[in-house]
C-alpha cells in the first residue's frame, strides 16, 4: 500500500534537504580546507627542516674555525665564539629532531648525524681542553686529529646533505599538493554554489507543484463553482491539500444536490400548490356566479379535493422540516404490529375498492414498541404507493413474521417494480421512478423519505425487494418489545 504523505511531511523535506546539502557541502569544504593546511604545514615543515640542516652544518664549520683561532691565537673572543656554537649545536639537534617528527627514514638518519655531530663535539673540547692545559693544541690538531675531524666532516656534510635533499625534495612537491588543495577548494565552493542553486530550484519547482499549484487550482475551482462551471479533475497528492479538494467536491456535489432539490421543490409547489388553489379559485368563482346550480355539489367536491392535497403537501413539508430540525418527536406504546397495519389498511380500503383491488391484512399477535400514528402514516404511505402502481383486479398482500433480527412487516404489489438502479436512491426526497408520476400519480417523491426517517426513529430499517411474478415487496424491520426491554 502507497505510504501516505502529509502536507507538513513536504514541509519538512523543503528544510531538511537543503540542510543536508549545506551539511554535506560543510564537510567537504572543512575536509579540503584541512587537507590544504596540512599540505602547507608540510611544506613549511620542510624548509624549517632544511634551514635547521643548514644552521647545524654551520655550527659545525664555525666550531671548528673558532677553535683554530683560539689556538693560535688564545683570543677570549674566539674562545667564547667557540662555546657559544657548542652550546647551540644539542639545540640545533633537538629542533631538527621535533621538525622531522614520525619520519622513519629521516629519523634515522637524523640518529647518524647526531653520532657524527657527538664525536666531532667531544674531538673539538678534547683539543680545546689540551690547548688550554698544555699550550700545544695546535700541534695535537694538527698531527693527531686533522684526518678524523676530516673525516667527521665528511660524513656530517654527507649526512644532512641526504637529510636536506629529502626534505627539499618533500618541499618542491608541496607546493603542487597546496596548488591542487587550493584548487579543489575552489572547485568544492563554486560547485557547492551551484548544487545550492539547484536544490532551490528544484525544491521552489517541487513546492509550485505539489504544494501552491494544486492550492491554485483549489481557488480556481471555488471561482468555478461560484459560476457554474465544472470543476477542474482532482488534484491528488495524498495529503491535506487532496483531502481538502476531496471535502471541496463533496460540499460542490451537495450544494447541487441542494439547489436540484430546491428547483424540484419550486417546481412541485408551484403545481401542487397552485394548481389545486387554482382549481378551488374556479369552483368558488361558478359557486358565486350561481352558474349551473345542479353542479354545485360537484364544484364543492371538486375544492374540498384539492383543498385535501394541499393540506397532505403542507403536513408533509412539515413532517421534513421536523426530521431536519430533529424534532421528530415519537410517543412509544407496547402495541401489536398488525392492529396498526390493519388501521392503516382500512384507511385505504375505499379507495382501494374503487380501484379495484383488494387487500389481504396480515394475522399475527407479535407486539412492537412504536408510536401507532407515526408508524400508521409508514404503513399507510407504503399501501397509498402499492395501490397506486398495482393494476385493477391485482391484490396487495401484507405479511408480518417474527424473527431473532426482529419483526418484518411486508407489503406486496403487482405494479411494474422498481428499476435496480433507482433502489438506492428511491428512499431520498423528491426522487420518483419516472418524472411523469408526480403529474399523473399526485406524487411528489416525499412520502418514503419521510417513512424512511419515521423506521429509522423507531430503531428499525426499511427497503425494497423484487417479488417473484412481478412487482415490488417494500418491508420494514423493526425490533421487537421483547428486544427492546431487554
Amino acid at each position: 500500500m502507497k505510504r501516505r504523505s502529509s502536507l507538513s511531511d513536504k514541509v519538512g523535506l523543503l528544510v531538511v534537504i537543503p540542510l543536508m546539502v549545506e551539511l554535506i557541502f560543510i564537510g567537504v569544504l572543512g575536509y579540503l580546507l584541512k587537507d590544504a593546511e596540512i599540505q602547507s604545514q608540510k611544506a613549511e615543515r620542510s624548509r624549517a627542516v632544511v634551514v635547521s640542516a643548514s644552521n647545524l652544518t654551520k655550527l659545525t664549520f664555525d666550531s671548528c674555525g673558532a677553535l683554530v683561532a683560539y689556538n693560535l691565537s688564545k683570543g677570549k673572543l674566539f674562545s667564547d665564539a667557540y662555546e657559544r656554537n657548542m652550546r647551540q649545536i644539542p639545540r640545533e639537534l633537538k629542533l631538527l629532531k621535533r621538525l622531522i617528527g614520525s619520519d622513519k627514514q629521516q629519523l634515522e638518519s637524523l640518529a647518524r648525524v647526531q653520532l657524527i655531530s657527538d664525536r666531532g663535539v667531544k674531538l673539538f673540547n678534547d683539543a680545546k681542553q689540551a690547548a688550554d692545559q698544555s699550550g700545544l693544541a695546535a700541534n695535537l690538531l694538527v698531527a693527531s686529529s686533522k684526518s678524523e675531524i676530516e673525516e667527521i666532516a665528511t660524513q656530517l656534510t654527507d649526512e644532512l646533505g641526504k637529510l636536506v635533499a629529502r626534505e627539499k625534495a618533500l618541499s618542491n612537491s608541496s607546493p603542487e599538493a597546496e596548488s591542487r588543495a587550493r584548487d579543489l577548494v575552489e572547485w568544492a565552493i563554486v560547485g557547492g554554489i551551484i548544487l545550492n542553486l539547484l536544490v532551490a530550484v528544484s525544491l521552489t519547482i517541487y513546492v509550485n507543484r505539489s504544494i501552491t499549484g494544486r492550492v491554485k487550482t483549489l481557488s480556481e475551482n471555488t471561482k468555478r463553482l461560484a459560476s457554474g462551471e465544472p470543476l477542474t479533475p482532482p488534484v491528488g497528492g495524498g495529503d491535506e491539500v487532496e483531502e481538502l479538494d476531496v471535502t471541496f467536491r463533496e460540499m460542490a456535489s451537495a450544494l447541487a444536490e441542494s439547489n436540484r432539490v430546491k428547483q424540484e421543490f419550486l417546481e412541485m409547489v408551484s403545481h401542487d400548490v397552485r394548481t389545486p388553489l387554482t382549481s378551488v379559485a374556479s369552483s368558488l368563482q361558478l359557486i358565486e356566479l350561481g352558474t349551473n346550480p345542479e353542479k354545485m355539489s360537484t364544484y364543492v367536491a371538486i375544492a374540498n379535493k384539492n383543498i385535501d392535497q394541499v393540506i397532505v403537501l403542507l403536513n408533509e413539508l412539515l413532517d421534513i422540516h421536523r426530521i431536519e430540525s430533529n424534532k421528530l418527536d415519537l410517543n412509544l406504546v407496547e402495541t401489536g404490529a398488525a392492529e396498526v397495519l390493519f388501521d392503516a389498511i382500512e384507511t385505504i380500503t375505499p379507495a382501494a375498492e374503487k380501484a379495484g383491488i383488494s387487500i389481504v391484512a396480515a394475522e399475527n399477535p407479535v407486539s412492537i414498541l412504536c408510536d401507532p400514528d407515526r408508524l400508521g402514516q409508514v404503513f399507510l404511505n407504503l399501501l397509498s404507493n402499492a395501490l397506486k402502481y398495482s393494476p385493477a383486479g391485482s391484490e396487495i398482500v401484507t405479511s408480518i413474521d417474527s424473527s431473532d433480527k426482529g419483526v418484518r412487516i411486508a407489503i406486496r404489489d403487482h405494479g411494474r417494480g422498481v428499476p435496480d438502479e433507482f433502489k438506492t436512491r428511491i428512499f431520498d426526497r423528491f426522487q420518483q421512478v419516472q418524472k411523469s408520476d408526480e403529474t399523473v400519480r399526485g406524487g411528489r417523491g416525499l412520502g418514503l423519505a419521510i417513512c424512511k426517517t419515521i423506521v429509522e426513529k423507531h430503531g428499525g430499517s426499511i427497503g425494497i425487494d423484487d417479488a417473484e411474478g412481478g412487482g415490488s415487496i417494500f418491508w420494514v424491520l423493526l425490533p421487537s418489545a421483547q428486544v427492546v426491554d431487554k
